[in-house]
């Protein structure tokens, strides 16, 4: 078990040619993971580089941030994708900033389309593979990550010639629909879930306050949530498990009391064996501060719920 013992942090930004690390600099950054098709967003603020570095950074086009962290006994990557938007300032008199904002698979899910005709008898993981291609010809650092649909796609066949003329998400987004499951982009890695009864390898993760977690979980509508520290192991449709019993109990909403408001029926009930699916990560840090915890939306495996958008733990 992590000891959670003093911070560990890598940030590199780079163009393949030249790359930079300002790991120790003052960093903040957030970060979002969730298990929708939409491309991850990761902000990152570096506190007084020198001029010459910044002005470098500045210079570079079609450049990537990798980020590492977590303690020194359990770190690893946290975040890896395409900047998208540099600027820089000043925030007192004494400390200047640069900004750095970054996407993660947005190449592959705004620019990929494919103008193909697949043959009669062609599968809809045939269409996985040629959506893939496509979004790999947009972004070469795109690979194939854990995918517990392959069998359901390998039995969904078209009897018909399948043309696919258009955006290559489009594709992923009618297989994995027809297939009652989910798929995203993290960290460079297309993937696909069940809806149901599935979790990409690696969990649970036992997280309890020995392990790191901060104050109590909160049942809310939207499933659970739970704030712990950096831990590199947590992935959205990876499994946790947590105990019940110091789960907060969610409260009603009793705002409106017409036909359409919510009753506690609707409150997602939690698991029985406290195993828990992660459906988003807000990723939360700063080198120099308090802040230094991933913030998780879960829900329970047996009573799968929508994926939260908003309604974050407060600060």
């Amino acid at each position: 078990m992590s000891r959670n013992w003093i911070r560990y942090i890598k940030l590199t930004t780079g163009d393949g040619n030249q790359s930079y690390d300002v790991s120790n600099m003052r960093i903040k950054f957030r970060i979002s993971h969730k298990t929708t098709q939409t491309p991850n967003i990761a902000d990152f603020t570096i506190y007084n580089l020198s001029a010459q570095t910044a002005n470098a950074i500045f210079q570079q086009r079609n450049s990537r941030v990798r980020l590492e962290a977590g303690y020194q006994d359990n770190h690893g990557k946290i975040y890896e994708g395409w900047v998208q938007q540099k600027y820089k300032g000043r925030e007192t008199p004494t400390e200047t900033f640069v900004m750095i904002r970054s996407q993660d698979g947005d190449k592959a899910y705004n620019n990929a389309t494919n103008n193909e005709t697949l043959k009669a008898g062609s599968s809809a993981q045939d269409v996985n593979k040629a959506a893939f291609k496509s979004m790999q010809k947009q972004d070469e650092t795109l690979t194939q990550g854990y995918n517990g649909l392959e069998s359901i796609f390998s039995k969904i066949i078209y009897p018909q010639p399948f043309v696919m003329r258009g955006m290559s998400r489009k594709f992923l987004r009618d297989i994995t629909h027809t297939a009652k499951g989910l798929w995203f982009i993290t960290n460079g890695k297309l993937t696909f879930i069940k809806r149901k009864d599935d979790s990409i390898p690696g969990g649970p993760i036992e997280v309890n306050a020995a392990t790191g977690m901060i104050g109590s979980p909160l049942q809310t509508y939207e499933g659970v949530k739970v704030r712990a520290l950096i831990n590199p192991n947590f992935e959205v449709g990876r499994l946790l498990r947590l105990n019940n019993d110091s789960i907060q109990a969610g409260q009603l909403d009793l705002s409106n009391q017409d036909a359409f408001s919510t009753s506690s029926s609707t409150l997602p009930g939690l698991s029985p064996s406290g195993t828990y699916r992660i459906l988003y990560i807000d990723w939360v840090g700063d080198t120099h501060g308090i802040p230094w915890y991933a913030e998780i939306d879960c829900n329970a495996v047996e009573n799968p719920t929508p994926l939260p958008l908003q309604g974050r733990l407060p600060a």
